[in-house]
């Protein structure tokens, strides 16, 4: 009787939730990298004047963005390796600041080539650098969103015995517990 009382009392010791994308996983690799390249694509067809333009710049532009999502995606997978022991605010934050960091290092990395400077001289401008370094925020925010979002979706769902599989109808997503 007294060690239910004492059990009672004891809170579960479940670790954190861990809400850094893994980086590791090819499934996010590869929605990242199809999230990130559409939107550059889309920005630059807004931007130039044509479609041969956007495609010139387009392939220009990812000799910086590849290397920066790749590293940033492998920075973020050994992040989420010991993430159980940080707090949520730190992890989102890391989220923030690891794809800003990265590229920075990335176009300082590369600053050092003359074909660099040439194709990127923007980034060299009063301002080129953190703006591309926010820009990396907002995507590392934006998909750290989307994944704890889908993560939560299916943890939901999927991983309650009492819980029938989500089914999409009518363009919504709903889990039944009946």
């Amino acid at each position: 009787m007294a060690s239910d009382q004492i059990a009672d009392n004891v809170p579960a010791q479940q670790p954190n939730t861990v809400v850094i994308p893994d980086g590791c996983n090819l499934g996010v690799v590869f929605r990242t990298l199809i999230a990130v390249n559409l939107t550059i694509m889309a920005a630059l067809l807004l931007h130039s004047d044509g479609l041969l333009a956007a495609l010139n710049s387009f392939v220009e532009s990812a000799m910086l963005i590849e290397p920066a999502c790749f590293l940033s995606l492998v920075a973020l997978c050994g992040l989420h390796r010991v993430a159980y022991r940080l707090p949520l605010f730190i992890q989102r934050l890391s989220c923030l600041l690891v794809p800003a960091l990265v590229t920075m290092a990335v176009i300082r990395l590369l600053s050092g080539f003359d074909w660099f400077l040439s194709g990127f001289s923007h980034l060299g401008a009063r301002g080129g650098m953190p703006l591309a370094a926010l820009a990396a925020a907002l995507f590392g925010g934006a998909l750290q969103h989307y994944f704890e979002l889908r993560a939560g979706l299916f943890r939901r769902c999927w991983w309650k015995p009492a819980c029938k599989p989500c089914r999409r109808g009518s363009g919504r997503i709903s889990c039944s517990t009946a």
